[in-house]
């Protein structure tokens, strides 16, 4: 639990820093914003300063788990009343322009992450919300390395295994089409 600016009461689920480490935390907030500044619902987020003062006046399991992550660590806000997508049909009619920009954006940072098993969506009253960029940028860590450039090798990996990749080859959306919608085109 955390305060806003204005004194009310907000939950937040840490990433701790332990677990992502400096390139996660920086994929996370990076792509997140990336996600927002394209019109894709992500939760609010932000940098998180877990201090001494904070952990001392928690319950002892959770004091335990946050005692080795004093310092900054990303954070999204919770949002009550929504729930894991488990299953791409389960995203309705109306969020289907949505689901594809989240795998219209998926595929241009290269985020893995969103999967059979692990859709890394929410769903509630406000449609569909994407959670999780951790894994994002993984390109940027392949041009380091020898090996397949980002059109070779890129866009087969992002696609192959992503959780909504079915629901939108289903609705007959082609790369072109969600690459168009964030202003870029396929290997470029």
């Amino acid at each position: 639990d955390a305060r806003s600016p204005s004194g009310e009461r907000q939950r937040w689920v840490l990433k701790p820093y332990s677990r992502l480490g400096a390139v996660g935390s920086v994929c996370e907030l990076v792509a997140a914003r990336y996600y927002r500044m394209v019109g894709l619902r992500v939760p609010p987020f932000g940098i998180i300063n877990v201090s001494d003062s904070l952990v001392r006046k928690l319950p002892p399991e959770a004091r335990a788990r946050l005692a080795t992550e004093i310092g900054p660590n990303f954070g999204s806000m919770f949002l009550p009343g929504h729930d894991d997508i488990k299953a791409p049909q389960d995203v309705p009619s109306q969020e289907i322009e949505e689901a594809a920009g989240v795998f219209s954006c998926d595929v241009a940072l290269d985020n893995p992450d969103r999967r059979d098993g692990k859709s890394n969506l929410l769903l509630g009253d406000d449609g569909v919300v994407a959670i999780d960029h951790q894994s994002a940028f993984s390109w940027y860590l392949d041009v380091l390395k020898p090996g397949p450039t980002w059109e070779q090798g890129m866009l087969a990996r992002a696609t192959a295994r992503h959780f909504l990749r079915s629901l939108v080859t289903r609705c007959g959306a082609t790369l072109q089409d969600m690459t168009a919608k964030l202003g870029a085109t396929p290997g470029t």
